[in-house]
């Protein structure tokens, strides 16, 4: 009787397909898992008592009391600071001469159109989320 090869760390060769049945290819799955390969009915594969695993016993873990979670805001705030956020397109059609004033802002100012749009954009849309939660709160809309 022959000595199986030992497990490989690296996968046989698949270029040619007869490489799937040689024994490296077996030697590989079986490094794997032990068990696979193995014929039906085959005794298992014991570990030699000086080998075998002791799992510790570890207590149960105590789970925390459950807290309800805050409500979610109904819109979310805008981060400032240095973290990068993900951007999301917006297409805006503009006239040809906000355009170019844009443009002009861009090409003599420190900021570029998206940016000078973004930033003067932001404080109006927050104003315009508070005047509407207010009005709701009124019960106007």
């Amino acid at each position: 009787m022959t000595t199986p090869p030992a497990p490989s760390a690296r996968p046989p060769n698949s270029r040619r397909f007869e490489a799937l049945d040689s024994p490296a290819a077996k030697a590989f799955v079986q490094g794997a898992d032990p068990e696979a390969g193995e014929p039906a009915g085959a005794a298992p594969h014991a570990e030699p008592p000086h080998l075998a695993v002791v799992e510790p016993a570890v207590p149960p873990p105590v789970e925390p009391p459950k807290v309800p979670a805050p409500p979610a805001p109904e819109v979310p705030a805008v981060p400032r600071g240095p973290r990068k956020e993900r951007m999301q397109p917006v297409t805006l059609r503009v006239s040809e001469a906000l355009h170019a004033q844009l443009l002009y802002i861009a090409n003599n100012g420190k900021r570029s159109m998206n940016q000078f749009i973004v930033d003067v954009l932001g404080p109006a849309v927050q104003a315009e989320v508070e005047k509407i939660r207010k009005r709701k709160v009124l019960g106007l809309d």
